[in-house]
């Protein structure tokens, strides 16, 4: 039932802006997606827009972007070999997060919250994660890829609502995939969500979930 949803979700996503392609090379794109991801969180701990960091900072977080990525790929990434074009690309999408972000904050008449990097307790053989973006009760996994939404992207945006039902420390009552790049958003009641992908509620399906991660690890490693 879920890539019937999944399916369904792509093909008439919600749009807030229109489509944009990367000009970058394809192996630099992970790269300016984490760095537009820090110069967003950046401007909107300055309460500033992205275009306007100071380039130094700008540069400061491209460099622990790039270090990052290099820890994942296990390799050496030289932030010198990102081209201009790279960091106009990062500065782009944090552009387009804040935009997004910013309107929210304006219908929502400054009631609610934006946070971002939730931490959440870990749970099981899952250790304590941060998410992307929690907005009020909306709780927001951002891909910046050229691509639609895939299930693991929807696996990942369960398993860190499941944290949160496990652990009560936040009040999420819907989730949201966004591609900021693309202008696209998939944001459904967590309930709503669950009885499409699973003909179960929330608690039942995150529940579910809680269980699975709670059993030892080592049941699964002969799998």
């Amino acid at each position: 039932m879920a890539e019937p949803y999944l399916r369904a979700q792509n093909a008439n996503p919600l749009t807030f802006a229109r489509h944009s392609y990367s000009s970058v090379p394809a192996n630099q794109r992970g790269f300016t997606n984490e760095a537009a991801f820090l110069i967003f969180e950046e401007s909107a701990r300055l309460s500033c827009r992205p275009a306007f960091l100071p380039t130094p900072r700008i540069e400061e977080l491209m460099r622990v972007a790039a270090q990052y990525i290099s820890s994942l790929r296990k390799g050496q990434t030289n932030p010198s070999e990102f081209s201009q074009m790279g960091r106009w690309d990062a500065v782009f999408v944090a552009e387009r997060l804040e935009e997004f972000f910013a309107k929210q904050i304006i219908e929502s008449d400054g009631s609610a919250q934006l946070e971002i990097r939730p931490k959440l307790a870990g749970c099981g053989w899952i250790d304590a994660a941060e998410a992307d973006v929690l907005f009020g009760n909306t709780l927001y996994e951002v891909k910046a890829g050229e691509r639609h939404f895939r299930m693991t992207d929807l696996r990942q945006l369960l398993c860190y609502c499941a944290l949160n039902f496990s652990s009560k420390q936040y009040e999420i009552r819907n989730a949201a995939l966004i591609n900021p790049r693309f202008g696209t958003l998939i944001r459904d009641e967590l309930d709503s969500l669950c009885q499409q992908i699973a003909g179960a509620s929330s608690a039942d399906v995150l529940g579910e979930i809680i269980s699975y991660i709670s059993e030892p690890f080592s049941r699964y490693q002969s799998i």
